[in-house]
C-alpha cells in the first residue's frame, strides 16, 4: 500500500479517503515514467498494476461520498488497470506459446514424418498476434499516462474529492 495511515475514530470514512487516496495515487503513478520509457519492463508494469489495485478498491468504496468528477477519475483508473491486466495476460502467454512452438518444431524434427507433423504455424501466428496486441495495449496505456501527466490527474482527483456525492 502507499504507506501506513493511522485512522482516527472521530473522522469519517470520507475524511480518511481524502487523506489516503492522494498517497495511494502517488505510489501508483511513481511507476509512470518507468513504463513510458521502458514499456517492455514487465516487472515494472506488474508492480504498477499491483499498486493500482488497492487504489481502485479504495476509490470504489469511497465513491458514494464524492461527486461525478470523482466517478470519472475512478473510471479512468479502472480503464488503466484493465489495460495493464490485458498486457499482463500477453506477458504471461507469449513465452508459453513461444516455448510450445519450439517444442513442436523439435518434435517434428525428431519424428521426421510429414504425415504426423504438428502444424507449428498456427502457434507462431498466435505469438505474433499476442505481441501485436500487447503493443497496441501498451500504446493505449502510455497515451493515458501521458494525458494524466499533461492534465495533472492528481490535481483532478484532489479537486474531485471536494465535491460531495449523493448519500
Amino acid at each position: 500500500m502507499a504507506g501506513k495511515f493511522k485512522l482516527k475514530l472521530d473522522r469519517s470514512f470520507r475524511e480518511h479517503a481524502v487523506q489516503i487516496l492522494p498517497a495511494m495515487l502517488g505510489k501508483f503513478l511513481s511507476f509512470r515514467d518507468e513504463i513510458s520509457s521502458r514499456g517492455h519492463d514487465t516487472d515494472g508494469l506488474h508492480r504498477m498494476r499491483i499498486a493500482g489495485k488497492p487504489l481502485r478498491y479504495m476509490m470504489e468504496a469511497s465513491q458514494p461520498a464524492f461527486g461525478t468528477e470523482f466517478a470519472a477519475c475512478l473510471r479512468e483508473i479502472e480503464e488503466a488497470l484493465s489495460l495493464m491486466g490485458a498486457i499482463h495476460e500477453c506477458d504471461v502467454s507469449i513465452p508459453v506459446l513461444a516455448d510450445f512452438h519450439e517444442e513442436m518444431k523439435i518434435l517434428n524434427a525428431r519424428v521426421n514424418d510429414p504425415k504426423t507433423d504438428l502444424q507449428a504455424k498456427p502457434v507462431s501466428n498466435l505469438v505474433r498476434l499476442q505481441k501485436r496486441k500487447r503493443s497496441i495495449l501498451l500504446r493505449d496505456l502510455k497515451r493515458a499516462l501521458e494525458r494524466w501527466k499533461r492534465e495533472d490527474f492528481p490535481a483532478r482527483l484532489g479537486k474531485s474529492m471536494e465535491q460531495t456525492g449523493s448519500r
